[in-house]
């Protein structure tokens, strides 16, 4: 009778391989859980009035946007009209309950007529965050 015999490096090596790629998906998992991959709306179901977190461009008022999604980390903004000059690298001043915020970040995602904005975590989006949390806005 013949005798199978395998090599424990073998073994070793394809452990090593599902480690990196379970490590991989669930990296890939939670970067897709963040509200900047996620308008976490419906373009037909959007009802602007009905949303308490709006903004505009710092230093260009008149580029009115909506806070969809918010996470620690970032959030989703939509606009009446996407302006495609805006690059990589977004300024703006986000309202709440009567307060402003100014926020820096950098755009991730780009689509509907929105974008994902992952923020520069400072004082300011701290602030910010914990009061969407604390009004249970955005939930």
């Amino acid at each position: 009778m013949q005798e199978i015999v395998l090599e424990t490096s073998f073994f070793i090596k394809i452990t090593m391989w599902l480690c990196f790629l379970i490590l991989y998906l669930f990296h890939l998992l939670q970067e897709n859980l963040e509200a900047y991959y996620n308008p976490r709306f419906q373009r037909e179901d959007l009802n602007l009035k009905s949303y308490h977190v709006t903004g505009s461009l710092a230093g260009n008022p008149q580029e009115k946007f909506i806070v969809t999604n918010i996470s620690e980390n970032g959030f989703y903004a939509v606009f009446d009209e996407l302006n495609k000059a805006i690059n990589s690298e977004f300024k703006a001043v986000v309202f709440i309950s009567g307060e402003e915020y100014q926020v820096l970040g950098r755009v991730v995602e780009r689509k509907y007529s929105g974008m994902g904005v992952k923020v520069v975590i400072d004082d300011n989006w701290n602030k910010l965050y914990s009061k969407v949390k604390k009004l249970k806005i955005l939930d």
